[in-house]
């Protein structure tokens, strides 16, 4: 494809019309945030890294008041056109109640009567392998960018806006049952997490008549993380565990299929070697995610992006309890630098963890693993879901596979 032709259907039919990118939408870029706008309270200011982690420890906020065109709302639709090509470039729905738009992100307002907003969604899906290539041949300092010139060079064609709406429809069925099963899961894990916080910060696990242990009068002791029930420990993380960065692993070796690669913020590609045979808790060490931790599939390959919380086999009953006990433990706060924030073995390796008695944490594992298993077989769902719609989306939107 020549620089001006960047779109090309693998077929054409007459009713399908040509346009410029640029021309199917208004293009409305963010706001430029200063640092006298921000607040630890109030609207969070939506950066790129936000579209990406949703809110975190490190996000902004404002209690300021700005133009209504920079304020977001629940399927607003975004793209983000400057930063790390590989990772920031890409298209987005605002799945959150509210915020204000940060510069390096546009959001479009689709021109109806030439296209619907579903449909531009998928159309940039669609296109993103090109603008990508666009922002790397503007790279500078790893940084790359598409501007509005940029969408003025592209051609797309069009289907009328009824082949449209049944495009959008196949592909979006695929999405809704992915954000379905995600919603699900997302109930199974809160209260995976309100077990978690009654068994082991409330210290109402069930002791062995089976009654609340804090409640029914339990036995504590003093330790550096104040009184903890007898016969529980406090230790040092790098006492728990082997603390280790992942592996490095060139982005243009991942592929579309094979064994999941984790990066900092979830599954980044696929590669034909894994790792680690068993699932993992892992911390991302780099980048605006640093802080956030995630567990990775069996047979998982693990980039140097995080840092990985490897069990001895002989601990490996501490897996649930490991995994909860970091979800809600605030990583992010050793994060250094501003420019590039990193998490380093060093800055953590000193944290403190309780280490409960282990029929305790048996007793959790019989309750903990048969939710864990329901999330697992959805998430892999999931994957098939993904795989099967990134088939189909290049064949519908290039007119290859046609629905009338």
């Amino acid at each position: 494809m020549g620089s001006n032709d960047l779109y090309t259907p693998f077929f054409y039919y007459k009713e399908w019309k040509d346009y410029i990118l640029f021309d199917l939408a208004e293009w409305q870029n963010g706001f430029a945030f200063k640092k006298k706008d921000f607040s630890d309270r109030g609207i969070p200011i939506i950066k790129i890294a936000e579209l990406k982690n949703g809110i975190t420890g490190n996000t902004n906020f404002t209690n300021g008041i700005f133009e209504e065109k920079y304020y977001l709302k629940r399927k607003d639709l975004l793209f983000s056109w400057s930063g790390s090509p590989d990772t920031s470039i890409d298209v987005f729905w605002f799945n959150m109640e509210k915020g204000w738009l940060n510069q390096h992100i546009f959001k479009l307002y689709p021109k109806e009567q030439i296209i619907t907003k579903e449909y531009l969604y998928y159309l940039l899906k669609y296109l993103k392998p090109n603008l990508i290539c666009i922002a790397k041949n503007k790279q500078t300092t790893g940084l790359g960018h598409v501007t509005i010139e940029d969408l003025k060079k592209i051609k797309v064609k069009l289907p009328p806006l009824p082949e449209q709406q049944k495009i959008a429809s196949i592909l979006s069925a695929f999405d809704d049952k992915i954000e379905l099963n995600n919603e699900m899961n997302k109930t199974l894990e809160e209260i995976a997490q309100a077990i978690f916080k009654h068994w082991f910060i409330d210290f109402e696990f069930p002791n062995e008549n089976g009654e609340p242990y804090k409640s029914s009068g339990g036995e504590f002791v003093d330790s550096e993380l104040g009184p903890i029930p007898k016969g529980w420990e406090v230790k040092k993380l790098d006492e728990v565990v082997r603390i280790k960065y992942g592996k490095i692993l060139p982005i243009k070796k991942l592929k579309n299929n094979g064994y999941p690669v984790y990066g900092g913020n979830g599954i980044i590609g696929y590669y034909d070697e894994y790792l680690y045979e068993q699932p993992q808790v892992i911390i991302a060490c780099r980048g605006a995610a640093s802080g956030k931790v995630l567990t990775t599939y069996p047979k998982s390959f693990i980039t140097n992006n995080s840092l990985v919380l490897e069990l001895p086999n002989e601990n490996r009953v501490f897996y649930f309890y490991l995994k909860y006990y970091c979800l809600n433990y605030p990583f992010y706060k050793y994060a250094t630098g501003s420019a590039q924030p990193q998490i380093t073995i060093e800055n953590i390796k000193f944290t403190e963890i309780l280490v409960p008695e282990i029929s305790i944490i048996e007793k959790y594992n019989d309750i903990i693993k048969n939710i864990e298993e329901i999330v697992y077989n959805r998430e892999i769902q999931n994957q098939t879901l993904s795989q099967l719609r990134d088939t189909l989306l290049p064949k519908l939107i290039s007119g290859e596979i046609r629905v009338m």
